[in-house]
């Protein structure tokens, strides 16, 4: 039996305080504790210990499925193994980016390759873990973690469409070819599967922090690259254009299968201080929950979803606004789902 969530929050209790088991929770979510490219602050790997531990503090009311709390929400445990590999190599390059930085240009063949490799196999790990929830017919969310982390999910939830949108919240478009000799890097995710899927569409929300490299890859793929940057949206704000009517415009440039992955920096740094890249600008935390909550009644179907680059820093807001960012994903995504029958 689920604890009752009008009295206050356990801790000790699980995401959200619910006391959720995987065999009775329709929403599972997956952490994953990697952050090895980060190249500005790092500590996103310990954003799922984190969010676990603040989401207690949130009141789970909702007016889009009030009982939807009665449907289980359950964090699979932390693999430790992961969180091991992420912490030597993490070492390893935070010294190698930091040379990057005061103007060593030398790429570090042998360790960018390892690097590579590992997440490589982290990628094909969380392909079996889904599968195995798919089959389970649950409603899956990936916590990162760093962007990187999103090449698996994405690609797995692709094998199972013939048409793939990913709606990206994010103040970085992450199209770079590679990034400091990474071909795995954060700031390279989003260039991987579009080369690589061709079935795969992007719609990118907020960006406003991007290279020469990259708006240029954006012309090379006319109708699968579509920018709504921030400076724009802003711009036809102030002009008299609302919000509604942009997330229209954005809704109907996605296929009628969805991913959705949200970077927490694509909301304004006052919501995540803390996370590694901040930039200037960014959407309110309303514009994003009424765009979620618009994607729903879109009537698309919401596949999978991911959160990332989280500070996992135990003080300040970040981690709670993660918590409150990660129980409107499994919101809309449950809903979604619910309607296709996959839950």
């Amino acid at each position: 039996m689920l604890n009752n969530p009008n009295q206050t929050g356990n801790k000790t209790q699980g995401l959200f305080g619910l006391g959720s088991q995987l065999s009775d929770a329709q929403t599972v979510v997956l952490p994953v504790p990697w952050d090895v490219t980060a190249s500005g602050k790092r500590g996103s790997a310990g954003a799922p210990g984190q969010i676990l531990y603040r989401s207690s503090e949130i009141d789970i009311g909702n007016p889009i499925i009030p009982e939807f709390w009665e449907t289980g929400i359950y964090m699979a445990p932390i693999d430790s193994d992961w969180q091991s590999k992420n912490q030597v190599l993490g070492q390893q390059v935070a010294a190698y980016i930091q040379g990057l930085e005061q103007g060593d240009h030398a790429i570090d063949e042998s360790l960018t390759q390892a690097v590579d490799a590992q997440s490589d196999a982290l990628a094909k790990w969380l392909g079996r873990e889904m599968q195995i929830l798919d089959e389970a017919k649950k409603s899956i969310i990936v916590l990162g973690g760093d962007h990187s982390i999103s090449r698996g999910p994405i690609s797995h939830v692709a094998q199972q469409t013939d048409a793939l949108g990913v709606l990206q919240i994010d103040a970085h478009m992450d199209l770079r070819s590679a990034y400091q000799g990474f071909r795995s890097s954060h700031a390279s995710v989003m260039y991987e599967l579009i080369t690589q899927i061709d079935h795969l569409s992007l719609v990118q929300v907020g960006g406003r922090d991007y290279c020469p490299e990259e708006d240029a890859l954006r012309h090379a793929y006319p109708g699968r690259i579509f920018w709504h940057l921030d400076q724009g949206l802003a711009a036809e704000q102030f002009e008299g254009v609302s919000w509604a009517q942009q997330c229209e415009k954005m809704i109907a440039q996605l296929p009628q299968d969805v991913y959705v992955s949200i970077d927490i920096d694509g909301l304004s740094p006052q919501y995540a201080p803390q996370t590694g890249t901040p930039v200037p600008g960014g959407l309110t935390y309303q514009q994003v929950i009424y765009l979620l909550h618009k994607l729903l009644k879109s009537g698309r179907n919401i596949r999978g979803s991911d959160l990332v680059e989280v500070a996992g820093e135990k003080a300040g807001i970040d981690a709670l606004v993660g918590a409150f960012l990660l129980f409107q994903l499994a919101l809309v995504q449950y809903g979604s789902q619910q309607r296709l029958g996959l839950v």
